[in-house]
C-alpha cells in the first residue's frame, strides 16, 4: 500500500484531573457533567460514603454531596447513555479531614 494514499487519523486527547480531592466535614463536593453522549451520571461509593442523608447521588448536570464525616472514601462514576447503558470510571478517592488535610 502506498504511503501517499494513507490517511492517518488524528488521535483525540482527553484531559483528566487527578488532583487529590481533600475536603473537610461540612464542605460540599460538586460533581459536574457536560457530556451529550452520557447525559446522566451517578456517584457510587465503594465502602463507606461521606454523603449526608438525603443527598442524591445521581443527576444530569451536577451532583452535590454535603460531606458529613471524615475519612478516606473511594468512589466510581457511572455515566449513562440515553438508552440507559452505562460505562464506569474509577476508582477515585476523596479524603475528608477535620481541620484540613495535608499531603
Amino acid at each position: 500500500m502506498s504511503t501517499d494514499t494513507t490517511i492517518e487519523r488524528e488521535r483525540k486527547i482527553k484531559t483528566v484531573d487527578v488532583t487529590p480531592v481533600w475536603v473537610e466535614p461540612d464542605d460540599t463536593l460538586v460533581f459536574t457533567n457536560d457530556s451529550t453522549k452520557y447525559p446522566k451520571f451517578e456517584i457510587k461509593f465503594v465502602g463507606p460514603s461521606p454523603a449526608s442523608p438525603g443527598d442524591k447521588l445521581e443527576g444530569t448536570k451536577e451532583v452535590r454531596i454535603h460531606v458529613a464525616t471524615h475519612g478516606d472514601f473511594n468512589y466510581k462514576v457511572r455515566h449513562f447513555t440515553k438508552e440507559n447503558k452505562f460505562v464506569e470510571a474509577g476508582p477515585f478517592g476523596v479524603r475528608s479531614c477535620i481541620g484540613g488535610c495535608s499531603g
